[in-house]
């Protein structure tokens, strides 16, 4: 069930020999699996889960803030919870909180799950029949170059002619919208076992013209105790940076925790925001309030309408970001009227109140 895996490299490996000027051949599919997988990075001896508070310093919440200052709910607090089957879970911690505030904190909240999102993104890729399908379906190229003053190896992948990587098809209201994964580029340290840059090439298509975007994801790391750790994550679009992470970690009894949390990132608008999360009251193992996570609050009344008024939402979002207020105004109405129950409701007379008159 998995893309990459702990085994050693050592019958993958191959350097360049200053004696005899050759190189081994190698499987660059079966190098793939014996990179290290992220949450094997983060895996720690009698440590199976972690709690901590959580004080966001930025703008980023001013908004969730002052929601809750108008509906009488109680300060915004947030956690962190790390678990060894769900790795990290950034979250609310007041119980007394509607359904919609957490979906407002996913998204308020993007650039600071942004890290989260990337490794859950190419954990889901460990899974043994994509990895057998993308086999399949790609070719590859491959050679070293020299990143960051040291020999790495770079690693083209290609869709096959007929065939994609990936490809997903949503159609709403009547509108198909289509993305697709065409290539994927990584730079690997076979030495360290490590993924350092990943680009994905999507081609996405509403209308009549698809779109072609690079997607790039350049990782840093961080050895502490001897072991390497994601110290840093730049996400970029077409070469312009979107989101950098930086992650600072200390010591608690005999865990390794995260300290702190940076984000810088680029707002809708253009300007750049930031964010820092500072870690405090660490709990671990059985200490950890795992309610939180189970929390029954947080689970729809009725899933199928939360999706067809979350596919609705975001449509406004899109025409809003468009300039196109009137039709985002009514597509918001038509919302609120055929699934008044829903979560996304709630949101969808915020935005319709902040509308001029």
């Amino acid at each position: 069930m998995r893309w990459f895996s702990s085994r050693s490299l050592a019958h993958v490996l191959f350097a360049i020999s200053a004696v005899c000027g050759q190189q081994q051949v190698i499987d660059p599919y079966e190098l793939l699996q014996q990179l290290h997988s992220f949450p094997a990075m983060f895996e720690q001896k009698d440590l199976t889960a972690y709690q901590a508070d959580a004080k966001i310093t930025g703008s980023i919440c001013q908004s969730l803030e002052q929601m809750a200052r108008e509906k009488n709910l109680s300060e915004p607090r947030f956690a962190e919870f790390y678990t060894r089957e769900k790795g990290f879970v950034f979250l609310l911690a007041n119980r007394d909180y509607p359904l919609f505030f957490n979906q407002m904190l996913d998204e308020l909240f993007t650039p600071v799950r942004a890290f989260d999102k990337v490794i859950e993104s190419i954990e889901s890729k460990r899974e043994f029949n994509w990895f057998q399908t993308f086999k399949m379906n790609t070719t590859v190229e491959y050679k070293w170059v020299q990143y960051k003053d040291a020999p790495h190896l770079k690693l083209d992948f290609t869709a096959k002619e007929g065939r994609v990587i990936e490809k997903k098809i949503e159609t709403l209201n009547g509108v198909t919208h289509t993305i697709e994964t065409k290539a994927m580029r990584l730079i690997v340290s076979p030495k360290e076992k490590l993924i350092k840059s990943l680009t994905i090439v999507l081609l996405e298509q509403t209308g009549a013209k698809p779109i072609e975007t690079d997607n790039r994801f350049t990782f840093f790391y961080e050895t502490v105790n001897g072991k390497p750790l994601p110290a840093e994550l730049i996400i970029e679009k077409n070469n312009r940076e979107l989101i950098r992470f930086h992650g600072e970690y200390a010591k608690q009894g005999t865990f390794i925790v995260f300290r702190k949390k940076t984000f810088t990132f680029t707002k809708t608008d253009g300007t750049t925001g930031s964010a820092t999360i500072d870690f405090s009251n660490y709990r671990f193992n059985d200490k950890i309030d795992r309610s939180l996570l189970q929390d029954k609050s947080l689970v729809p009344i009725d899933p199928v309408a939360e999706q067809e008024a979350e596919k609705l939402f975001n449509q406004a979002k899109e025409l809003i970001l468009e300039g196109k207020t009137d039709e985002a105004r009514e597509i918001l109405k038509k919302l609120i009227k055929k699934y008044p129950k829903a979560s996304y409701a709630e949101q969808a007379k915020i935005l319709l109140e902040g509308f001029p008159q």
